[in-house]
């Protein structure tokens, strides 16, 4: 009997781990539709890539992207664009690792590896402060109050241990059997809580290992408005190509929230984009 106690105990213990650790990496999962902005925004978002923002906006990029970066760098006076591309300055100062790259393959007309690219969008949102990694171990402020608290309570045991009888009978006996039960407990239980939890939450937070930082949200919810703007206030999905100058980001804008077909398909038999898999991508430490 005592034993199936035992038992069921260290199960609700593996259960307590797992749920915790489930329920943290579900509560920072990452969702395209997690923030929605019920206001307008107007402004040109111009300190980052126009990759970059799609996605911080969507988590994903994918061709329509390509494009869009295709035309920011005409209106960054990169390239022009008639009955081909041709780059017209390759110089690449102030440009984002996923525009170098474009643009060298632009200039030598080489197949745009999209594993590749998208490596390079999400590095560039690393190096801008827009994405971290869910999960690091060290930055788990339950795992610093775990180990707090297991060693408050394993020295507590260890000073009533050492103190002398004389001290001991002022300690009411409650208090002293709650102290040497939070002392197993830490000893015994904590650690296997806490081992548990680590490890469900990175297992948890490993089919979703990013996340948006504080800057990064900011900037989601200005990408909502401005898709929200966009989509009730303008009708840049009939612009073409030639009316960049007129339209400036707002146009690329329109490309890159999907909204106006007919400049990606005006552009999509211009570009060489290559589906082949590239080295995987991996977050400096």
């Amino acid at each position: 009997m005592f034993i199936g106690m035992f038992k069921n105990f260290f199960l609700v213990i593996i259960y307590i781990g797992i749920r915790f650790g489930y329920s943290h990496a579900y509560k920072d999962k990452l969702n395209k539709d997690d923030i929605k902005s019920e206001s307008y925004y107007r402004e040109i978002i111009d300190k980052y890539s126009i990759a970059a923002l799609s996605y911080i906006d969507g988590f994903n990029v994918d061709s329509k992207d390509i494009i869009a970066t295709v035309l920011s760098l005409k209106l960054k006076e990169k390239i022009v664009i008639e009955n081909d591309i041709k780059v017209i300055n390759d110089d690449v100062n102030g440009l984002e690792g996923n525009e170098k790259y474009i643009l060298e393959c632009l200039k030598e007309n080489k197949e745009i590896v999209f594993s590749r690219f998208k490596e390079l969008v999400k590095k560039d949102c690393f190096n801008k402060q827009l994405l971290k990694i869910q999960f690091n171990i060290f930055n788990e402020k339950y795992v610093v109050t775990y180990i707090i608290t297991a060693i408050s309570l394993f020295l507590l045991n260890v000073i009533m241990f050492l103190l002398p009888n004389d001290i001991l009978n002022y300690i009411p006996a409650w208090l002293a059997i709650l102290i040497f039960l939070g002392g197993i407990f830490a000893v015994i239980f904590m650690p296997v809580i806490g081992f548990i939890y680590i490890f469900s939450k990175g297992i948890f937070s490993s089919l979703n290992p990013f996340t948006r930082t504080k800057l990064g949200v900011q900037i989601n919810k200005n990408m909502e408005g401005l898709k929200k703007y966009i989509k009730d206030f303008s009708n840049l999905n009939e612009r073409k190509i030639k009316e960049i100058e007129l339209w400036d980001e707002y146009l690329i804008y329109s490309v890159m929230f999907n909204k106006n077909k007919k400049i990606i398909k005006e552009l999509e038999d211009k570009i060489k984009i290559s589906k082949r898999v590239n080295i995987s991508f991996e977050v400096e430490k």
